[in-house]
Formats: C-alpha cells, sequence, structure tokens
C-alpha cells in the first residue's frame, strides 16, 4: 500500500483548500480525504475538485484537475504565504512579543 497526503477540501463544493504529508485537525468546514495521486503543492498549480469519497476509507474516488494559469499559481501560493505570516503576527500579544519572538518570522 503506497503512502498518502491528505486533502482538505470544502465539503459542499469539493473546491480543495490544501493538501498536505500530516493529517489536517477537524473543522466544521473542511473536510478531509487521503490521495495517493496529488502532492503538496498541486492546489496552488490545479483547480482540485473532489467528486466522491470512499467513506469508510476515507479515500478519494474521484476528482478533477485544470492547470491554473501560471500567475495564478504564483498568486496563490503568495496569499497562502501572506496568511501565514498573517497568521503568525496575530499571535504577537505584545510590543515585547514582537520584538523578541516574532520579528525573526515575518518578512521585511
Amino acid at each position: 500500500m503506497s503512502d498518502y497526503n491528505y486533502v482538505q477540501y470544502y465539503e459542499e463544493t469539493g473546491n480543495v483548500v490544501t493538501i498536505s504529508t500530516t493529517e489536517p485537525p477537524a473543522s466544521d468546514v473542511y473536510a478531509v480525504a487521503k490521495t495517493e495521486k496529488d502532492k503538496p503543492g498541486d492546489e496552488f498549480t490545479y483547480t482540485i475538485t473532489v467528486l466522491n469519497v470512499d467513506i469508510e476509507k476515507r479515500i478519494i474516488d474521484s476528482d478533477y484537475s485544470v492547470l491554473n494559469n501560471p500567475k495564478a499559481a504564483r498568486l496563490l501560493a503568495d496569499n497562502a504565504a501572506l496568511k501565514e505570516e498573517k497568521r503568525r503576527a496575530e499571535n504577537c500579544s505584545s510590543r515585547t512579543d514582537y520584538d523578541d519572538r516574532c520579528r525573526s518570522g515575518m518578512r521585511g
């Protein structure tokens, strides 16, 4: 049996949000399924939609992928990086935290 990656997607639409090597935490908004085909980073290169999941095994049975415009892929990757930067900045609760701990993890 091969190794799986984890796809996090909007349950209502099937649109993939992230692909990772570790299982993401449970969410009210997103569903998670295993994939043999998709790799982390593919969510920036392709627009991926999950069509069907084997509920027992939590493995994607069918999906489809559309190649993104290369500029769109770069923008999606930049957006993900900015969201991570924002998340780290929001964890800095005081000026001391910002100076001592957070500045090293932020760009600029």
